[in-house]
């Protein structure tokens, strides 16, 4: 499990098109260049030249993160 990678919505505030929203794996955390390192929980809204727009809580960008589980005997 690594970061996990989105378009953007586009209803999400600040978003333009071809955006892209970046979240770290549960119980991860996720390195920016020249920038403070990205937690769990929350998600990083990039323009597609690489640009970050803003930095989310998972909540505030629409990113569901559940538990995984394992069924099994």
């Amino acid at each position: 499990p690594g970061t996990r990678v989105l378009a953007a919505n586009p209803r999400l505030p600040g978003a333009q098109p071809g955006d892209l929203l970046f979240s770290p794996s549960r119980g991860r955390s996720a390195r920016r260049n020249g920038g403070e390192d990205v937690g769990a929980g929350s998600s990083v809204l990039q323009a597609p030249d690489g640009t970050v727009r803003s930095v989310l809580s998972n909540r505030e960008a629409g990113v569901l993160d559940v538990a995984a589980m394992r069924i099994g005997p």
